[in-house]
């Protein structure tokens, strides 16, 4: 997967300061069926908002692993 990465940013240095940023996104995942209504997946991702700079430089990343499960209900 790839794609656009939007978050909402706040710093606490000497004050706060909030910026709403965006980046690039990309990751990948897996599925696979548990049973007959019931699946799994895990997936990593990394979202990249680039060098910012507000009184101070940050470079903003985020890495993410997400699993979970979902479960069909109803026909």
């Amino acid at each position: 997967m790839a794609g656009i990465a939007v978050t909402h940013a706040k710093a606490e240095w000497g004050g706060v300061d909030e910026h709403t940023v965006s980046g690039a996104t990309f990751g990948v995942g897996v599925a696979m069926a548990l049973g007959p209504r019931t699946f799994g997946y895990v997936e990593i991702s990394h979202a990249d908002f680039g060098k910012q700079t507000w009184g101070y430089d940050a470079h903003l990343t985020e890495n993410a692993l997400r699993v979970g499960v979902n479960v069909r209900i109803g026909q």
